[in-house]
């Protein structure tokens, strides 16, 4: 509680602390005070994060950056559907000297990899949204940070959930609307752990993020996570693809894009679920869902509004690679003057079953991202091996 008439100024320096959470013990000794106000948390109002104070300055944990941290690279590395849990495809630790971490399997491809400047995973971090799945998930980011000359931190780490990383109800959905699942507390605790334990604070009712990075080339990277499973799953409702309206909108006024829809900045989006069909066929089954989201053409349209680059989704175990270019069905006119294109690539799998485990570096050129695909092989049958590479002018 905010209490300026105890202190001999009649003001104080502690704003940062009010109307937040008391996160821990330690938060309330930095304060160098003797009595504490304090009221009951209120979950609507109130905030949730840590504060820290190092050198004088307060570090403020956010969902959104807004100032663009210095990365010291050129390249990101891409993670999608990794799938942690109890019967992994790749191993976390080396139990036997002989086994080959998945940090490793990266390590053997990715010639800059020391130098990395961030991690991008779209999606099904876990198998089943168990608590070893996410246990083992911030076991592999300890182990790949072992490695690097630059740690990864909150500021260059983004990521978005997958229809593995929310709990399915156990019950049919019938003929009712499928309620947020933001709504259901149960659903979603395990992975608002895990989003705390990297970002330091529990994610918002929307569990979208973004990060505004500046790479060594002197281009700046703006990376949005939105949420493509904003409904509840069922037994009979399992795996649709989601965004919502609301989301967008928050999304891109979180990242002040509203203000500043045109930026030399490049924008790319992630999320988890696809954007056009990766599969061949779909398979055809009444109650099976597709795979894209059901508001596709909301999305495109919000792409392209924002000036959004490169769109980048997991979940099919199927690498995709598009250039769209969309038109504004209310102009007057409509010609190659007024097309615009955006990228989208599809992961496939980085520690799925039965498919082809890849992962892929984002390396930012002066003209160009260059996005490279490695084939990695847990059974090691064979080497490791660059696999793609996508030219993505900017």
């Amino acid at each position: 509680m905010k209490v300026d008439s105890l202190f001999a100024e009649k003001s104080s320096n502690y704003d940062k602390f009010y109307g937040k959470r008391v996160y821990n013990i330690d938060e309330m000794i930095q304060q160098n005070r003797t009595i504490w106000f304090v009221r009951d948390y209120d979950e609507k109002k109130d905030s949730d994060y840590e504060i820290q104070l190092i050198n004088s300055n307060i570090v403020e944990p956010h969902d959104f950056s807004e100032k663009y941290f210095e990365v010291g690279s050129d390249t990101l590395l891409w993670l999608s559907d990794l799938h942690f849990g109890k019967d992994d495809v790749f191993k976390v630790k080396a139990d036997e000297s002989t086994d080959i971490t998945l940090t490793k399997h990266i390590q053997n491809v990715c010639t800059d990899f020391e130098n990395l400047g961030g991690l991008i995973i779209t999606g099904d971090i876990t198998s089943c949204c168990k608590e070893e799945g996410f246990t083992k998930a911030k076991e592999f980011i300890y182990d790949l940070n072992r490695q690097l000359s630059r740690i990864l931190i909150s500021e260059n780490i983004i990521f978005c959930p997958g229809n593995h990383d929310f709990v399915r109800k156990e019950e049919k959905l019938g003929d009712d609307y499928p309620k947020k699942v933001s709504e259901n507390p149960d659903s979603i605790k395990y992975y608002k752990d895990f989003y705390s334990s990297i970002h330091n604070l529990f994610p918002n009712e929307y569990m979208a993020c973004g990060r505004k990075l500046l790479m060594s080339t002197g281009i700046t990277v703006e990376i949005v996570a939105l949420n493509s499973l904003i409904l509840q799953q069922y037994e009979d409702f399992n795996g649709h693809g989601f965004l919502s309206s609301e989301q967008l909108e928050y999304v891109a006024k979180s990242m002040q894009w509203e203000k500043n829809s045109q930026t030399n900045s490049v924008r790319i989006a992630i999320m988890h679920h696809h954007y056009m069909p990766t599969c061949l066929v779909e398979q055809i089954e009444v109650k099976k869902p597709s795979s894209v989201v059901y508001d596709a053409e909301r999305l495109a349209q919000w792409l392209v509004k924002y000036n959004v680059k490169l769109l980048l989704h997991g979940h099919k175990h199927q690498s995709f690679v598009s250039k769209v270019g969309h038109f504004d069905s209310k102009d007057d006119e409509i010609n190659e003057n007024t097309i615009k294109n955006f990228y989208i690539v599809g992961m496939g799998g980085t520690g799925a079953k039965d498919c082809e485990n890849k992962i892929a570096t984002l390396k930012f050129c002066n003209n160009e991202i260059e996005l490279k695909f490695f084939r990695i092989y847990a059974d090691n049958t064979e080497k490791d091996k660059p696999l793609q590479t996508i030219h993505i002018p900017i």
